[in-house]
């Protein structure tokens, strides 16, 4: 879990655009997309990424 730092976001990264939960912890945020089945998916990504807050 993310310890309640989580939050919605739009995501803009070199391989397009979603929605997930973004954390930062340490150099990294650590982000969740979710697919249509309702699953999440993991993703590590640097934080030179776009990231808006919603």
């Amino acid at each position: 879990m993310l310890c309640g730092k989580e939050r919605y976001v739009r995501l803009h990264t070199l391989v397009g655009q979603g929605t997930g939960l973004v954390g930062a912890r340490g150099p990294f945020y650590f982000v969740y997309r979710y697919t249509p089945d309702g699953k999440s998916s993991p993703l590590e990504v640097s934080q030179q990424l776009t990231v808006d807050f919603t």
